[in-house]
């Protein structure tokens, strides 16, 4: 089915056949004479289409007997530029605290030196600097931007207490705004790419892009959480949908660039690791690929990328010894099991258990009063231990997980098939959410996003419920 050294898209009939190196050689040549207008099918068979960016697992969809010649009325720039007007009206709508954390970074990567950036300091703010490297530098070229202009300049001050004030001063709010539209570019080019080709007109190609672009661009999640709240989830999103479309379509290398850039932005999308790693195992022992030298040259390649990759981002930070207090920030277990505002995920119906059996214990005269104290629900960010029931480790939340990814893991490595992969990336990141440690409400995204260009790729004006209503309910659940 997939020649895992390639480099270019291959119009695939189907992704689901049985992987044979035979078949798929013929499939390809009768994909390439259909194209180039060479062969015709007999008299009442429907002509098979060439399949789409081989991006995801969708059947072939028969071209009708009249070709659908209405002009669709949204097209996805106009759509794109109608969700940047959308967002500049809620630029004013609320200050998070998120704000002032970005404001900091931005002022600690303008005023100290690159070994600096992730070392403590006495008097610093608290908000400090917790993302991987090129993360850290994304905020290094906003502060450059921001220095062009006095009226910024006094933010990217680390001791000014306007660094800490972000969301009282119309400027540094209206900027670190606009920041977030102008980089959620990235996402809409990311969801384009991963609809750029499919079976059918040109039209029906361009509402299904449409949709696509709406229900990601449009989703409430989204707007909630980066353009209400304040968060930069936007781009990286989209980086992640266009290593998805890359690894499905063959670009192996580029795919691995883009996926480990991701990780050295924020390393939240360790989430979808396993999936991006069993795929690939499955491609290098159970595809077509033969020969013992290519095999080899094919896994190289993928570690040379990656590593490429992180020793961009990290090496300088090595060098300077930093590594480890960088893997403690990208780390906090002290953090505790659940966030402040709970993840509405299985630890949370575990700590609302301990809750109602340590308010039950306390009632009783059973326990000591502290069981009634509001541990889970204060606020805060720290370790809570649990008193009735057991105690949850790190450890026990990654075997956990772990284990429910089992099933989606298991069939990439023994059937690596591009459909397979789009639909593991989603299981992974619900899974992780669901059983991660300290997870954030705003995970839920890595899981919506995805899913919302997945069933728009997937269906093709197919109709299956099943897919459509699972989205409608998760979108619904996770907002």
């Amino acid at each position: 089915l997939r020649d895992p050294v390639a480099t270019f898209w291959y119009p695939y009939p189907s992704l689901e056949t049985t992987p044979c190196s035979k078949r798929t050689r013929h499939a390809m040549s009768v994909a390439r004479r259909r194209n180039a207008g060479g062969e015709s099918r007999g008299e009442g068979e429907a002509r098979t289409p060439p399949f789409s960016a081989r991006a995801i697992g969708a059947e072939p969809e028969p071209e009708n007997a009249h070709e659908d010649t209405t002009t669709s009325l949204v097209s996805p720039l106009k759509l794109y530029m109608a969700s940047v007007v959308l967002k500049i009206l809620l630029v004013y709508s609320y200050a998070s605290t998120d704000l002032d954390v970005h404001t900091n970074w931005m002022a600690v990567t303008h005023s100290r030196p690159v070994k600096d950036w992730y070392a403590d300091r006495a008097g610093a703010s608290e908000w400090t600097l917790d993302y991987p490297p090129l993360f850290a530098w994304l905020e290094f070229g906003l502060a450059k931007v921001a220095n062009a202009f006095p009226i910024l300049q006094p933010f990217l001050d680390e001791d000014s207490e306007a660094s800490r004030e972000c969301g009282r001063h119309v400027a540094c709010l209206l900027y670190q705004r606009l920041t977030v539209i102008a980089s959620e570019f990235v996402l809409f080019a990311g969801v384009v790419f991963a609809t750029m080709r499919g079976p059918g007109s040109r039209q029906q190609l361009q509402r299904h892009q449409a949709l696509a672009v709406f229900l990601v661009l449009f989703h409430p999640a989204l707007l909630i959480v980066d353009h209400i709240h304040f968060q930069y989830n936007g781009f990286l999103l989209g980086l992640l949908l266009i290593s998805m479309t890359l690894a499905a379509s063959g670009n192996d290398i580029l795919a691995t660039v883009a996926f480990s850039m991701l990780l050295c932005f924020k390393h939240i999308y360790l989430y979808v690791a396993p999936a991006f790693g069993c795929y690939y195992l499955g491609v290098l022992f159970n595809s077509p690929m033969t020969g013992l030298l290519r095999r080899l040259r094919f896994l190289l390649g993928l570690a040379g990328a990656a590593l490429s990759v992180l020793v961009v981002a990290f090496g300088p930070l090595y060098y300077h010894g930093m590594l480890g207090q960088i893997v403690r920030r990208l780390f906090p277990l002290e953090r505790g099991l659940i966030h402040a505002y709970w993840a509405p995920n299985f630890w949370a119906l575990y700590a609302a258990v301990e809750k109602v059996l340590s308010f039950s214990i306390a009632r009783d005269g059973l326990g000591d009063e502290q069981g009634s104290v509001a541990a889970f629900t204060g606020g805060v960010v720290q370790a809570t231990p649990f008193r009735v029931l057991p105690q949850v480790t790190s450890g026990t939340t990654v075997v956990v997980t772990l284990v429910a990814m089992l099933p989606a893991l298991v069939r990439l490595l023994r059937r690596p098939l591009p459909g397979q992969l789009w639909h593991a990336v989603v299981y992974c990141s619900l899974c992780s959410f669901m059983f991660g440690y300290h997870v954030h409400e705003k995970a839920i995204l890595m899981t919506l996003i995805p899913m919302a260009v997945g069933i728009v790729l997937l269906d093709k004006g197919k109709g299956r419920p099943r897919g459509n209503h699972r989205y409608l309910f998760l979108s619904v659940v996770g907002t």
